[in-house]
């Protein structure tokens, strides 16, 4: 093996070929297994299809159960509707709790959970 010159790599055999040939095996690599683990991340964040409601469901009628997403801006700190004291704790106490009474459009008061 001989240098080229001072402070350069000594030449092998090849000329360099097979150094560049390498990096670009290895390029190639580092991509194909970053690519693998886009795909494996994108494909465990996909959800499933939700299916249509059996036949005989009326979907026009609200029903009991399920669930609801509400997404947030920011974290709610504290679930106690006597310690809530931003509008989004509010909002979350809305959603838990429901109010002895209520107050309709004209702010008269209207029976919550109480009877009358």
């Amino acid at each position: 093996m001989k240098a080229s010159g001072p402070g350069r790599r000594p030449r092998t055999a090849g000329g360099g070929s097979e150094a560049r040939g390498l990096r670009i095996i290895l390029t190639v690599k580092r991509w194909a297994a970053g690519s693998l683990l886009a795909i494996a991340l994108l494909t465990g964040c996909v959800q499933d299809e939700r299916t249509s409601a059996p036949a005989g469901v009326d979907e026009s009628q609200p029903a009991r159960g399920g669930v609801l997403y509400r997404r947030l801006e920011v974290d709610v700190a504290s679930m106690n509707p006597i310690l809530s004291t931003t509008r989004y704790d509010r909002l979350v106490a809305d959603y838990l709790f429901t109010p002895m009474v209520n107050f309709d459009a004209d702010l008269h008061i209207i029976p919550g959970l109480a009877e009358s």
